[in-house]
């Protein structure tokens, strides 16, 4: 029996380009999961973090501790007796306390935000490239990178600094309609933490920004943290900026004492601005709002985290439509062969009944 040659055709499309889509998905899927298993195994962190800019000056831009604990995070900004800026995030939401110290008064101001939007010299998740951003700047985790670029990425085997990465390169568009390049380089002994990132606009390639791990220590067999990373900006092809996140006095899966997550108290009359609500008020040392409001930016609210809920499946872990589609069409290429095989059978069948 012969097939006709556009189900041919069909059936070498069908698994040639499926096929090969499906290999790309499968590597995504376990750097995905190796990428989560990672985060999830550093539950507890302490440590001091130093921010300093090699390019085009030497200065210090931040400097202070950070905590992390169960998803809880405690960052403290800064030197007391000078400036500092207190923050914790916990569930979805950016608390902050700023002081300033001058001639013997502290000055006081607070601020909420939902944690997408929050921004710190201090977040070492994002220092160290554990957490990433969208292409309109909210924060996110490598989970949600996944979801937003799942049906639009490549990937492939390469080699950095004598280091086996997996290479994921996507377009993502941002709000206004620009395209924006992704290239993310995934350690594979590194339990697939990322060792770098590139991203530029498609319009411009050579406006560029691009952080690199320079350093990864083991505190625990088979548990790499990311300790040091470079972050360099191009403009140009010509580089502008250049400044290292370095990690000391690190503890690693260690108790955190609840105290660390606690706020310092401020007092009555402190200036809120409220990106949640969208409000600029005071507030007194219970956080509760005191007079009228003003008008103040708001934020979107934080989108839920896979940590949250214990890795269960996403939603580009469960069929995408590209699967169905695929399993649709080799469904119906079957049901076709079958139909031809059946009408084959019957025309031979209706022939042997003439002769007899």
């Amino acid at each position: 029996m012969k097939f006709p040659a556009a189900i041919i055709v069909l059936l070498i499309s069908i698994f040639s380009n499926v096929g090969h889509a499906s290999d790309n998905d499968e590597l995504l899927e376990s750097v995905r999961i190796a990428h989560r298993a990672s985060r999830q195994s550093i539950q507890q962190l302490t440590c001091n973090y130093l921010v300093q800019e090699s390019f085009p000056k030497k200065i210090v831009m931040g400097s202070g501790k950070y905590a992390r604990s169960f998803g809880v995070v405690s960052i403290k900004d800064g030197n007391e007796g000078i400036s500092t800026a207190d923050a914790v995030i916990r569930d979805g939401q950016y608390k902050l306390v700023g002081r300033h110290w001058q001639n013997d008064k502290i000055e006081y101001y607070a601020a909420i935000k939902s944690e997408v939007q929050y921004f710190s010299w201090g977040d070492v998740w994002q220092r160290m490239l554990i957490d990433h951003s969208s292409p309109d700047g909210e924060r996110c985790n490598f989970d949600m990178v996944v979801d937003r670029i799942s049906k639009n990425c490549r990937l492939s085997r390469v080699t950095i600094s004598g280091r086996e990465c997996i290479l994921i390169v996507a377009e993502e568009k941002n709000k206004l309609g620009y395209t924006k390049i992704l290239k993310m380089w995934h350690d594979i002994g590194n339990n697939y933490l990322v060792r770098k990132i590139e991203s530029y606009d498609l319009s411009d390639p050579r406006d560029r920004n691009v952080a690199e791990i320079t350093e990864f220590r083991e505190f625990e067999p088979g548990i790499p943290l990311p300790v040091s990373c470079r972050v360099e900006v191009y403009r140009a092809d010509k580089l502008t900026t250049s400044f290292v996140t370095t990690l000391n006095d690190i503890q690693v899966n260690q108790p955190v004492s609840d105290q660390v997550f606690v706020l310092p108290t401020i007092p009555k009359g402190t200036r809120l601005q409220d990106s949640i609500h969208g409000t600029i008020r005071d507030i007194g040392s219970d956080w509760k709002p005191i007079g009228p409001a003003s008008p103040h930016v708001r934020t979107l609210t934080a989108p839920a985290r896979a940590e949250q809920f214990g890795g269960e499946p996403t939603a580009s872990e469960i069929w995408t439509f590209d699967r169905y589609l695929f399993y649709g069409s080799l469904a119906a290429f079957f049901l076709c062969i079958i139909s031809l095989l059946f009408r084959r059978y019957r025309a031979t069948r209706n022939s042997v009944e003439s002769s007899d």
